[in-house]
């Protein structure tokens, strides 16, 4: 079992974010290649890689919590308000 904190869950945990990161890099390029891609497509993209954002920074304001570090709570809120007033505005 992998536990948390330890470098083999932080080595997997890294891979996951690599893995992440590289899949939302291919599809589009694959998509034009094969040529499937589509409005809807690149709509869900675009909203994947949001939801995704969110969960990234959800997660280490999670951690840094349960570390002992409360105030990562109100910086994910903040953060949450902050990135969606400025899209907002960009409208």
């Amino acid at each position: 079992a992998i536990t948390p904190g330890t470098p083999a869950a932080c080595l997997l945990a890294a891979c996951c974010v690599w893995l992440a990161w590289l899949c939302d890099r291919v599809d589009g390029a694959l998509a034009r290649a094969s040529r499937t891609e589509s409005a809807w497509g690149a709509w869900l993209d675009g909203n994947i890689d949001e939801v995704t954002d969110l969960a990234w920074h959800a997660a280490v304001a999670w951690a840094a919590m349960t570390a002992g570090y409360g105030w990562a709570g109100g910086m994910f809120a903040a953060f949450v308000c902050g990135k969606y007033l400025f899209l907002h505005s960009l409208q």
